[in-house]
């Protein structure tokens, strides 16, 4: 049995309801975007060939560390023989399970949500790129809204009816724009090596 076609009348709330979900959208785009770009940086530094802890800068030498001896829970059996569990160590190949690190060491790439403040202040430092902070005020209120909307603090409709379509195109382009910088700056680490003790 089929129905007969109906009309779906788009009411003002669904409009609303519409451009709030572009905040959430964005929000993950960012979200993903970097967390996916760390990913992709520890799997190039796993891919180098017996890549070892002298031959990363400190900053890698550091997430190594952390990723074996607090990770892999190796911190409660150090007493002793502490150095020699750090000459181990320090002579394997760099070998990380990044997803595994991001759960088991909550907050290591930045502790609040993604802003371009947290990028450059919590999450780059921590891979040693060490450059001019790309400024998006727009992120921070891409993360208010994102925040209000996910923990029931504000409804969609009042957020939908609080933006013209005008500023959620602004919106997106600031925020795709500020994610082609951060790619390009990510992408150039790589290229370059810049993990690696020169």
């Amino acid at each position: 049995y089929v129905q007969e076609d109906k009309v779906f009348e788009l009411h003002e709330i669904h409009t609303q309801i519409f451009k709030s979900n572009c905040f959430l959208l964005l929000y993950n785009s960012m979200e993903g975007t970097v967390y996916k770009s760390l990913s992709f940086v520890i799997e190039s530094i796993n891919d180098e060939r017996n890549l070892t802890h002298k031959d990363v800068i400190n900053e890698i030498q550091e997430i190594w560390l952390k990723y074996n001896l607090l990770i892999n829970g190796n911190i409660h059996k150090i007493d002793r023989d502490l150095i020699e569990h750090f000459q181990k160590y320090i002579q394997d190949k760099i070998d990380i399970n990044f997803d595994h690190f991001k759960n088991e060491i909550k907050g290591y790439f930045g502790t609040s949500n993604i802003t371009d403040e947290v990028i450059h202040d919590e999450i780059l430092p921590k891979l040693g790129i060490h450059i001019t902070k790309i400024v998006e005020r727009k992120l921070e209120n891409l993360k208010d809204f994102r925040n209000n909307l996910a923990h029931g603090n504000d409804s969609f409709a009042n957020i939908g009816s609080s933006v013209f379509f005008v500023e959620l195109k602004e919106y997106k382009n600031k925020t795709f724009k500020y994610l082609d910088k951060y790619i390009a700056i990510i992408s150039e680490y790589v290229t370059n090596k810049e993990f690696k003790i020169k």
